[in-house]
């Protein structure tokens, strides 16, 4: 989660270079390897964007400014086959869907 820092704003421009994509991606991937070792959880939805928390940015600010980053949801279901990773976000027809689906999110919703 970002923009949680007081008087943060976020801009598309600005969050790259604050945060490497590389970095988030390690982010998301420790996170996941934390709730996963116990064995017990094995489906994870992922949200193809950030979320932006603060006050200045609206849930509808939220749906559309942050990039959407399927490549990573894509790359985290190759990288852990024994979970199951669905991507939720931003996809809107069935052939988007079966897209996801050929390149191996378990799911999409």
């Amino acid at each position: 989660r970002i923009g949680t820092d007081e008087g943060y704003s976020f801009r598309r421009e600005t969050y790259s270079s604050l945060v490497g994509e590389e970095e988030e991606y390690r982010r998301l991937t420790r996170f996941v390897e934390m709730v996963a070792s116990g064995g017990i959880v094995t489906d994870f939805q992922i949200h193809a964007r950030i979320a932006v928390l603060g006050k200045n940015f609206s849930p509808a600010d939220n749906r559309k400014v942050p990039p959407l980053r399927y490549h990573q949801v894509r790359r985290l279901a190759r990288e852990f086959p024994e979970l199951n990773v669905s991507l939720n976000g931003g996809v809107e027809t069935l052939v988007g869907v079966k897209r996801e689906l050929d390149e191996g999110v378990s799911g999409v919703e």
